[in-house]
């Protein structure tokens, strides 16, 4: 099972006819699909891909629950903000006679790992709507440095973090696009931003770092329930 964020719907498609995933997708934005900004323009979003059944889904936005998807724009973090939509996507999955409930999420950015007003905003909705979900595997992108960003200790109030301690980042700082101003990549490559969170019924081992992928490091994990 493969949980991503920053997935184009197109690509998506690509996956599902190739490997014959299924597959449950929510979108945030629209962004240029061409190298560097370029046409065409894509839908992207977070996604879930499987080849186990899928016994049922859902999803919800946390911010901008608008049904127009907008173009992204970079320029300032206001505008950001209005050009994107923060949600959580999840779903029961069954293998062999045990079903999994499985969800992800790629949570409010900020530009250097603090909390703003945004992040505080989004993370009571956040939270409201994990609270109506009484079991769960929780992994996405959180942008919320662990042990930096006060945030972090929200989602672990309820949930168990998985990351073991000796993973000291999950970001790529080969591919990252702050790899070329060393103050910032000095101080960014000790952020943990990626988790695997899990309620009490889950058991999460083996959790490790593919690095070389993409500027996040894919996290792998094994799965079992108690």
């Amino acid at each position: 099972m493969l949980c991503g964020q920053e997935f184009f719907e197109k690509d998506l498609e690509i996956l599902k006819n190739r490997f014959g995933y299924n597959a449950l997708f929510l979108p945030m934005c629209k962004r240029w699909y061409g190298k560097d900004n370029t046409p065409p323009i894509e839908t992207e979003g977070i996604a879930i891909l499987t080849k186990l059944p899928i016994i049922k889904s859902d999803n919800i936005y946390y911010h901008l629950a608008s049904p127009q998807i907008e173009l992204y724009e970079e320029k300032r973090i206001d505008i950001k903000r209005k050009t994107i939509r923060y949600g959580l996507l999840w779903g029961t999955f069954q293998y062999n006679e045990t079903e999994f409930t499985i969800g992800t999420t790629h949570f409010t950015w900020t530009p250097d790992g603090m909390p703003n007003e945004y992040q505080e905003t989004d993370i009571k909705a956040l939270m409201e709507i994990l609270e109506k979900i009484p079991d769960l595997i929780l992994c996405g992108d959180f942008n919320i440095p662990r042990n930096i960003n006060h945030l972090y200790g929200v989602l672990a109030k309820k949930f168990k973090d998985n990351m073991p301690h000796k993973i000291t980042t999950t970001l790529d700082m080969s591919m990252h696009k702050i790899r070329t101003n060393p103050t910032e990549s000095k101080r960014v490559g000790t952020y943990v931003v990626d988790y695997i969170f899990s309620t009490p019924k889950y058991n999460v081992s083996n959790v490790r770092c593919e690095y070389g992928v993409s500027d996040h490091a894919a996290v792998i994990a094994d799965i079992s329930k108690t």
